[in-house]
């Protein structure tokens, strides 16, 4: 029997334990080539066998069987002298100095600083980068993967600060509910990039460097939270595209959100993210014509895009509690998104029955206060449509004429608008500069309007943190004998997302329930 010794037991795992080849054996499966023990049949042969695939260094288009560390491999499919490193796991590097992976391939693994990877895209494209340990790339969710990109080389119009500053307005507008925003990020929007924990990525990858390096960066006690990532041509895609969504379901000048721009502020080679190219071409979030063909912008018209998006999202801002169409007839978008729906929430009908004055206040209910602010956050608004028909005296004309110039009031978070009572509904008095963010636990006017001496006044009260009161009063300019007649509506956007069922992105009131009447005129009853 033979006994065969590796010439450094230590280079690999596999190799801690000799190779032993009994009498008259053949051993194929210790390493790519076969060993022959005393005696073995046409040993010549599998020995001349052996000389030849050293020769050809096991030239294949797929890795030998039992490598060994030191091993080469000349790789068909690429071209490639391919050099064995590791076998737990199995690890090849390109003795041309660059790893070069097919389209889909992962990283290159056990990398060392220096290291070179070429990143097939597809037939005819490519990434370079070079392992420098704190790169990103690749990167997941969460974590950088060590690699820089170095061609196609990054131009960046607009770095972590102007991108924290753009990202600041879009939260306003779509963020969490504490920051005014209405909550759609985490639901319809769910692809922004958690740069955060790329950072905390990086500073580990930065600290656990013995030493530092102060090329990266030269730090003090606690300044290596400030090593951050710079946003890639990806990550300004899915924020733009989020910038747009949300502006395109404001009560802004049409179109308006075609001027947030259509290229990222950093040029780096990469196609516009899976995320947005598998939208239907319909959607406002899919990417531009001149982001799909990889079009290049000078510094001269980025800078211009950049300071036009950041002033169409200042704006936006300025109506987000204003859903596109909320002006009815006498606005540019006189209809509202196709997800926004006004849906009857109650009726109230009743005679006068004489006096001066007729009240009556509702209660809407909500699941919890975060779907209170969700609603109101998002532009949802409630809706009071008033009339007054059978009028005998000179008050029901009087009260008559005002409900019909302007019993229809839609109350959103920041303002009250008024509009005549005749579809379509046109806006016939200035919206009030309070809303329904005015009200306070006992109550607050927040809206009136007077014609002919006869005036209704709006209040709204938030006595607990899942309800919101709505008070109307009448007061006439003598008895009134008429029918009042008092109708809810509920103006909500209904789109919904996958958390894994069907959810509402927004929040919405409950349905009406009895004892939702809190008060008012006691002839002024529920109808349905």
């Amino acid at each position: 029997m033979y006994t065969l010794q590796w010439k450094n037991p230590a280079l690999d795992v596999n190799k801690g334990t000799p190779i032993t080849v009994p009498v008259g054996a053949v051993v194929s499966n210790k390493a790519p080539i076969r060993f022959t023990g005393k005696g073995a049949a046409n040993y010549g042969a599998i020995q001349q066998e052996n000389l030849m695939r050293l020769t050809e260094n096991f030239a294949d288009s797929v890795s030998p069987n039992n490598p060994t560390v030191g091993l080469l491999w000349y790789d068909t499919t690429n071209g490639l002298l391919q050099l064995c490193t590791s076998t737990s796991p199995v690890v090849y590097k390109s003795l041309s100095g660059i790893q070069i992976t097919n389209v889909g391939s992962p990283a290159p693994v056990n990398p060392v600083v220096g290291d070179m990877w070429f990143q097939r895209t597809g037939s005819s494209s490519g990434i370079f980068y070079v392992y420098t340990g704190v790169g990103r790339y690749p990167n997941t969710t969460s974590a950088i993967g060590g690699w820089s990109q170095m061609w196609p080389s990054p131009t960046l119009i607009a770095g972590r600060e102007e991108y924290e500053a753009a990202s600041a307005l879009v939260n306003q507008l779509i963020g969490p509910t504490s920051a005014g925003g209405n909550a759609a990020i985490g639901k319809s929007i769910t692809n922004l990039t958690n740069l955060a924990a790329l950072d905390a990525s990086m500073v580990t990858a930065f600290q656990a460097r013995t030493p530092l390096d102060t090329n990266v960066l030269n730090p003090t006690n606690d300044s290596t939270t400030e090593l951050l990532v710079d946003p890639n041509s990806n990550d300004w895609d899915t924020l733009l595209a989020a910038a747009k969504y949300a502006v395109a379901r404001l009560e802004v000048p049409a179109g308006y959100e075609n001027d947030i721009s259509p290229v990222p502020f950093v040029a780096d080679g990469r196609q516009a993210p899976a995320s947005l190219l598998s939208l239907n071409s319909t959607d406002i979030r899919y990417p531009s014509l001149e982001r799909r063909s990889g079009r290049q912008f000078g510094i001269i018209t980025l800078s211009r895009l950049y300071s036009e998006t950041m002033n169409i999202l200042t704006s936006a801002i300025a109506n987000r509690y204003s859903l596109q169409g909320i002006n009815g007839a006498t606005s540019s978008n006189p209809n509202f998104n196709a997800s926004v729906t006004s849906a009857h929430h109650a009726t109230f009908q009743g005679p006068i029955g004489g006096a001066t004055t007729a009240t009556l206040a509702l209660r809407f209910t909500f699941a919890s206060q975060a779907i209170r602010d969700s609603f109101l956050n998002s532009g949802g608004a409630i809706q009071i449509v008033m009339g007054l028909s059978n009028p005998t005296t000179t008050a029901d004309t009087d009260m008559k004429a005002l409900l019909d110039q302007r019993g229809v009031i839609r109350l959103t978070k920041d303002r009250g608008r008024i509009f005549a009572n005749v579809l379509p509904y046109a806006m016939s008095a200035a919206p009030s500069a309070t809303g329904l963010s005015a009200a306070t636990v006992g109550g607050l006017n927040i809206l009136s309007q007077t014609v002919n001496s006869s005036n209704y006044a709006i209040s709204a009260a938030i006595p607990t943190a899942t309800t919101m009161n709505i008070g109307i009063a009448l007061t006439g300019s003598g008895a009134m004998n008429g029918t009042w007649s008092v109708s809810f509506d509920v103006i909500k956007d209904t789109e919904t997302y996958l958390a894994p069922a069907l959810t509402a992105v927004y929040g919405a009131p409950n349905s009406y329930a009895t004892g939702d009447k809190v008060s008012g005129t006691a002839s002024i009853v529920f109808l349905n």
